[in-house]
C-alpha cells in the first residue's frame, strides 16, 4: 500500500514537473513574441490585429497553465501531507503490533494449561457432534424408508381407484 502511494506521489511529481516545463516554455515563447516591435506585418505575415489575437490566445493559455500548475501544486502538497499521515499511522500500528506480539509471547506461557483444557473440550465436542450426526443420519434413513413405503402405498391405492370395478 505504501509503495502504491509512493508511486502515485512520484507520478504526480512528474506531471507537475512536465506542466511546469510546458508553462515555462510557453512563458518564454510569449515573452520572446512580445519583446519584438510590431510593424505593419509581423514576421509570420500576420497583421497587428491577428498578432494581438494570437497574443491574447497565448495569454489565456498561459493563465490556464498557471491555474493548472497551482492546482497541481496544491494536490501534491495534499498528497505529501496524506503520505506523512499514512506513514505516521503505519509506524504507530507497527509499534502497537510489536507490543501485542510481545504480550502474546508472555501470555502464551501462562495460558498453556488453558489451551490444553480448551483442546480437550474441543475434542469432546467434536466426538459428541459426530455421534449426533450419526444418530441423525440413521433417523433420516429410517424416515426415508418410511416415506418410500408411504409413497408405494399411495401409488397402489391410486391404481386400485383407477381400476374399473369388477362385475
Amino acid at each position: 500500500y505504501l509503495t502504491e502511494m509512493r508511486q502515485e506521489r512520484d507520478t504526480l511529481s512528474e506531471e507537475v514537473a512536465g506542466l511546469s516545463s510546458a508553462y515555462n516554455l510557453l512563458e518564454t515563447e510569449y515573452r520572446s513574441g512580445s519583446s519584438g516591435g510590431q510593424t505593419e506585418m509581423t514576421a509570420g505575415g500576420e497583421t497587428p490585429a491577428e498578432d494581438g489575437d494570437r497574443k491574447s490566445s497565448m495569454d489565456q493559455r498561459v493563465k490556464n497553465l498557471q491555474e493548472e500548475n497551482a492546482r497541481l501544486s496544491t494536490d501534491v502538497r495534499a498528497a505529501n501531507e496524506w503520505m506523512a499521515m499514512a506513514v505516521s499511522r503505519m509506524n504507530e500500528m507497527e509499534a502497537e503490533n510489536e507490543s501485542l506480539q510481545s504480550q502474546g509471547h508472555t501470555s502464551n506461557a501462562d495460558s498453556s494449561g488453558e489451551m490444553d483444557s480448551l483442546r480437550q473440550e474441543l475434542s469432546r465436542v467434536r466426538q459428541e457432534s459426530e455421534a449426533f450426526k450419526l444418530e441423525s443420519e440413521t433417523a433420516l434413513a429410517a424416515k426415508d424408508d418410511e416415506l418410500a413405503r408411504s409413497q408405494t402405498l399411495v401409488q397402489e391405492l391410486e391404481a386400485k381407484i383407477e381400476e374399473p370395478p369388477e362385475t
